[in-house]
């Protein structure tokens, strides 16, 4: 097995741009299988990421993890676009585009 310090110099050696786009391609090829797959989405906030003071709310990360193919599909975070605590619905409406990226 190689030492991480070979994973680092390797991976350090890649271009991202293109180790991206393969990346991407083969997630979409994966597509195809995942039809009909059980998709669970999962959001945690960040534990002291929450400013009281400045009333800003704590970071969170959501992922959707494709069980069967033990795959995640996609993994966002940032920081909640709304608070409205008092509507059920709220995070469910707001979607992926609920969170601000901070990338």
């Amino acid at each position: 097995m190689p030492s991480h310090d070979t994973f680092g110099r390797v991976f350090g050696l890649l271009a991202p741009a293109p180790l991206e786009a393969c990346f991407a391609a083969w997630v979409q090829s994966l597509a195809a299988t995942l039809q009909d797959a059980v998709v669970a989405v999962d959001g945690k906030a960040a534990r002291g990421s929450h400013d009281q003071a400045r009333d800003v709310p704590p970071r969170h990360l959501v992922s959707a993890w494709a069980d069967e193919a033990r795959l995640v599909l996609d993994q966002r975070g940032g920081r909640p676009v709304q608070r409205d605590h008092g509507h059920p619905g709220a995070a469910r409406d707001a979607g992926a585009g609920g969170l601000h990226r901070d990338d």
